[in-house]
């Protein structure tokens, strides 16, 4: 609920510096949205875009983050849990944002 709330208040304020109309959030339907994620999204009138359970042709982690990020990572042994971690978040700093921005608009189209 933070992380919502969170994200919430970022698109609310860039709403009003770009003077943008209504955002909708794509909702994936796993169960592990409790009632409360869907009572917050009801009460602030966010259109949801729903997609069926598990559908990774729609989730873009699936089909665009976790190959890229795994390719980074390919024939690297770990030692540790926290050497999975180190590395593991040096690769997702080192991919652009404009690659981010790219799958987004790819997602949209």
């Amino acid at each position: 609920m933070q992380v919502l709330q969170r994200l919430h208040n970022v698109v609310q304020r860039k709403q009003c510096e770009k003077g943008q109309g209504q955002w909708f959030l794509h909702h994936n339907n796993t169960l592990s949205h409790t009632l409360l994620v869907q009572q917050f999204l009801t009460e602030k009138n966010i259109p949801v875009i729903t997609q069926p359970l598990y559908s990774p042709g729609l989730a873009w982690s699936d089909f665009w983050l976790f190959p890229t990020l795994k390719m980074g990572l390919k024939g690297t042994r770990f030692t540790t849990m926290q050497d999975i971690k180190l590395k593991a978040l040096a690769e997702l700093r080192m991919i652009p944002k404009e690659a981010f921005c790219q799958c987004f608009q790819q997602w949209q189209d």
